[in-house]
């Protein structure tokens, strides 16, 4: 195994004093061969099961497929999205960010907002590309308090108004025969050339488009993944079982290992941030890749499977300067003595460098916290210890990586 050499670039010098302190305190450091991609994780999540997740993709249960889903909470959604054409801020302060509105001629009214599907949004106005043809919109109901909404944003059973214009205008265009409503939910508005160059002309004016529908909410439908396992990366090769991914609308992701014979046993993920408001993962360990084919560890798995995931992108290696959370102790050598310390479970440490078999890490300082309020020194205090650990330290018994990022939330 053979890594790049690189490090902290705020301690200058630090390769060559490393060279010279693997001489001067004999640590002998080694590689474990069947590690070919050191410290790499690989998302077993893709983009379309995020999506149902979200609530963006959901069963058709809406319009003309309105009867095909139990309704959980019926209502009226009276919205408003307010938009500007390009990325210009000269008015977006004119919006302050909107409350929730709240359903009416409901039992149970639920709050809500109306989204513009795919436009980028600072949470008060959304930002349209100039030549865009269609607005799509959205009744969102992920709030505090709700009860009556589990898949995030409501399905649409039948469209009462929709009309659009600038901000205080006070006459509107009437889209509402135009509109149209996707099988699993958003109203679908087509914006011609000549409905452009009649109203939306200026560049740098808001928008506000006001959308009134049938709202309602369904129960979550389960949707599933079967993920192949393989002793070789190959579909020629010989089957090792299946990975189950199981997405429960507005809930998250389950895992499920299903062996060629014996029980299903559950399947965790190595490293798990199930909020998909910061960031989200469900990655695991990666021993070696070729192309779009990965190799996960043992367990639950007898030995190491391979899996074909195409379109997913391996995580960078460790970086220096990033803190880590351990899940189990490590054995450590301070640089320049020779005695070693034990970095409990549930320890934050800062890799300062890594090198071809080992890393040199140091405790976490306040300093090193996203949101800490002490500024960082330019030059790190010489009375902050170092330690350093062969690389095979960072992974257990089975080759699973025993440390994730401290900070997945930000702070």
């Amino acid at each position: 195994m053979i890594r790049r050499t690189h490090s902290d670039p705020r301690q200058p010098g630090l390769a060559l004093i490393w060279c010279l302190l693997l001489v001067l305190t004999n640590i002998v450091v080694g590689a474990d061969t069947r590690i070919k991609t050191p410290f790499q994780m690989v998302p077993l999540w893709s983009d379309e099961m995020l999506s149902y997740v979200t609530g963006e993709k959901q069963a058709p249960c809406s319009g003309a497929a309105a009867s095909n889903c139990e309704r959980l909470n019926t209502g009226v959604c009276d919205g408003s999205a307010y938009f500007i054409l390009g990325s210009s801020t000269t008015n977006a302060s004119k919006i302050a960010r909107q409350s929730p509105s709240r359903q009416t001629d409901s039992a149970n009214p639920q709050y809500f907002v109306l989204d513009i599907v795919g436009a980028a949004t600072n949470w008060a106005v959304f930002y349209m590309r100039p030549d865009f043809d269609q607005l799509e919109l959205a009744f969102r109901c992920s709030f505090s308090g709700n009860d009556a909404c589990p898949t995030n944003r409501f399905q649409t059973a039948a469209i009462r108004l929709v009309e659009l214009g600038r901000l205080n205008a006070i006459e509107r265009v009437d889209l509402t025969k135009f509109a149209t409503i996707r099988p699993d939910g958003p109203v679908v508005i087509p914006i011609d050339q000549g409905l452009k160059q009649s109203l939306l002309t200026n560049a740098g004016a808001v928008y506000q488009v006001r959308a009134v529908a049938e709202c309602f909410s369904v129960a979550p439908t389960p949707v599933e993944w079967e993920l192949p396992l393989y002793e070789s990366p190959s579909v020629d090769g010989r089957r090792a079982g299946t990975l189950i991914a199981r997405v429960i609308p507005g809930e998250g992701i389950d895992f499920t290992y299903r062996p060629l014979a014996g029980e299903n046993s559950k399947f965790e993920p190595d490293w798990v941030e199930p909020d998909w408001g910061y960031t989200f993962m469900m990655d695991h360990t990666v021993l070696d890749r070729k192309g779009d084919w990965f190799q996960l560890p043992p367990r639950p798995f007898p030995k190491a499977v391979w899996i074909q995931l195409p379109g997913r992108k391996p995580s960078e290696p460790l970086e220096a300067g990033s803190v880590y959370k351990l899940t189990e102790s490590i054995r450590a050598r301070s640089i320049g003595v020779a005695r070693a310390s034990v970095f409990g479970a549930d320890t934050n440490i800062v890799i300062v460098s890594i090198h071809e078999h080992a890393v040199a890490i140091r405790k976490e300082e306040p300093f090193d916290m996203p949101c800490s309020t002490e500024e960082r020194p330019s030059t790190l205090p010489g009375t902050i210890p170092r330690y350093v650990v062969d690389a095979g330290a960072f992974y257990d018994g089975d080759l699973h990586l025993i440390l994730k990022p401290a900070y997945p939330k930000g702070c």
